[in-house]
C-alpha cells in the first residue's frame, strides 16, 4: 500500500472517530445537573400522550430510530433556541409535560446530545414519586433565542461528512486511476 492510501485511510478512520464522538450524548456538567435540580426537564408531546404520562407516571422511549438504543427525550425549563425547536419538530407539540424534584440518581442517569443539546434518558423515563407533574400548554414554550452554537455545530457536522465521503471515493477511484 502506498502513502497516499495510507494517509487516506488515516484520515478515514479520523473523520469516522470525530463524526462517531459529535453524535453520541455525553454526561452533564455540574452546571447542568444543578439547573435540571432547580428547574426540572420539559418532554414535548401531544395533549393526550401528555394525560397518558401523568396517569402512567412514565414516558416511554422513542422508537424513530430502529438501529440505536431507545431514549426519551426532553429539553431544559429555559429558553430554547428556535432552530434547535423546529430540527426536533417541537413546535408542532401540543404541550410540554415539566418534571421537576428529579432525584440524584435520575439526574445522573441523563445525558445531553451533542447535535442539538437535548436531554437524553437512556430507555423508558420512570417518574418518581418525588417528582412533580405539570403540563403547561405550547404557547407557552414563548419566543426562543436562535443559537450560533447549534448553527456552527451543524455547519461542522456536514463539513465532516462531506470531506469523509471525498475520503471515501479517493479511497475507491485512487487504486483504479492506479490500475490504467
Amino acid at each position: 500500500m502506498d502513502y497516499i492510501s495510507a494517509i487516506v485511510l488515516v484520515l478515514t478512520a479520523v473523520f469516522i472517530v470525530v463524526i462517531w464522538f459529535m453524535s453520541s450524548p455525553r454526561k452533564l456538567s455540574a452546571s447542568e445537573k444543578d439547573r435540571v435540580r432547580d428547574k426540572g426537564i420539559m418532554h414535548y408531546t401531544s395533549l393526550k400522550s401528555a394525560n397518558l404520562i401523568v396517569s402512567e407516571r412514565r414516558i416511554i422511549a422513542s422508537t424513530k430510530h430502529k438501529t440505536r438504543t431507545h431514549h426519551a427525550y426532553f429539553f431544559g425549563v429555559e429558553s430554547i433556541p428556535a432552530n434547535i425547536l423546529i430540527c426536533n419538530k417541537v413546535l408542532d407539540k401540543e404541550c410540554a409535560v415539566i418534571i421537576t424534584h428529579l432525584s440524584k440518581s435520575q439526574i445522573d442517569a441523563l445525558r445531553i446530545r451533542r447535535e442539538d443539546f437535548a436531554i437524553a434518558h437512556k430507555g423508558d423515563f420512570v417518574i418518581e414519586t418525588q417528582n412533580q407533574i405539570q403540563i403547561k400548554n405550547s404557547n407557552l414554550i414563548g419566543n426562543a433565542l436562535f443559537s450560533n452554537r447549534f448553527k456552527i455545530y451543524r455547519q461542522v457536522q456536514r463539513l465532516c461528512a462531506i470531506i469523509l465521503m471525498i475520503l471515501f471515493a479517493l479511497l475507491i477511484i485512487y487504486p483504479i486511476v492506479q490500475y490504467f
